[in-house]
């Protein structure tokens, strides 16, 4: 199917976990699977516009409790979406979302354990087509393995990847005007993982973990853009606070991937405010208390 979403913010929801098992002697089980995008599971053609997916979770599996064998719970993928699907993002934040931690597990010499694996994808796990137009993605995280302690001998879990944005070999991920920043995969900063094509003007704070293609010249790498707490400032959806100045300011463009016009931001303010318009969801404007600065210096100066 196909559904459009307009100024709607989808907050702290978390998928569901899967169904564990518990036996008396180990057999040849695998438990229930994680539930897949914490805030929004797409599988059709998907829009998104002027919204916000902040808080979101993935679920857990189940795990295997047999006769001295323990299996950990593993995190799912997709904190805050999971897109089988088309997915299409216009000005929009994706902030806070999280692909759960694999399970620690502690137990005597000889129990066999099997810690969980971490989630991958903590803002999106895609595995369709994704596009990205002026989308703000920040304090994402994907999951860490989880730890097995067995009187001395340690076995570990897979971390998850994509702290941002994590692509399957199967996905596309195309983006214009997008901003990543402080997203981590377990405890290491990481945008995203897999190819990420872009059709410039993107700001990815972090480079390890993604490949970038395309059109590059136009990209900001390595900078923090300072942006500000996440809320409620001019619109009804929230955002990070785009600081006026900083490396996202002005150093957008005003058109999306169609050619389109980018005329307002997601709280609806107009683009651009200062000299052009500015990479991510939120247009950076010169609060009203600084707009009479210049003409004070005029006057003072001369």
């Amino acid at each position: 199917g196909r559904l459009t979403l307009q100024r709607v913010t989808v907050s702290n929801n978390r998928a569901g976990n899967g169904e564990s098992i518990i036996m008396p002697f180990p057999q040849n089980s695998i438990p229930g699977a994680a539930g897949r995008g914490g805030g929004i599971y797409n599988s059709g053609l998907l829009t998104i516009e002027q919204s916000a997916l902040v808080g979101n979770e993935a679920g857990m599996t189940g795990f295997v409790s047999a006769l001295h064998h323990l299996h950990g719970t593993s995190g799912g993928d997709g904190g805050g979406i999971f897109s089988l699907g088309d997915l299409t993002i216009f000005n929009s934040t994706i902030g806070n979302n999280r692909a759960p931690d694999g399970e620690d597990l502690t137990g005597p010499f000889y129990y066999y354990l099997v810690p969980g694996d971490g989630g991958s994808g903590g803002g999106i796990a895609n595995e369709g087509q994704l596009t990205l137009n002026n989308v703000t993605l920040v304090a994402n995280y994907s999951g860490r393995g989880g730890t097995g302690r067995a009187e001395g001998t340690f076995s570990y879990g897979d971390s998850g990847v994509g702290g941002g944005i994590h692509s399957a070999a199967s996905g596309t991920v195309n983006a214009r005007n997008a901003l990543l920043a402080g997203n981590k995969a377990a405890i290491t900063p990481n945008e995203g993982s897999g190819e990420l094509h872009s059709l410039g003007y993107n700001l990815l704070e972090a480079t390890g973990g993604c490949t970038v293609s395309g059109t590059v010249s136009s990209n900001v790498y390595g900078l923090n853009p300072g942006v500000g707490p996440l809320g409620l400032y001019r619109g009804t959806t929230p955002v990070y606070y785009a600081p006026y100045v900083g490396p996202a300011v002005d150093r957008g463009d005003c058109t999306d991937s169609h050619g389109a016009a980018v005329v307002v931001d997601q709280e609806g303010t107009a683009r651009p405010q200062l000299g052009g318009c500015d990479i991510g969801a939120s247009e950076a404007y010169v609060p009203d208390y600084l707009q009479f600065l210049p003409y004070i210096s005029e006057l003072v100066n001369g």
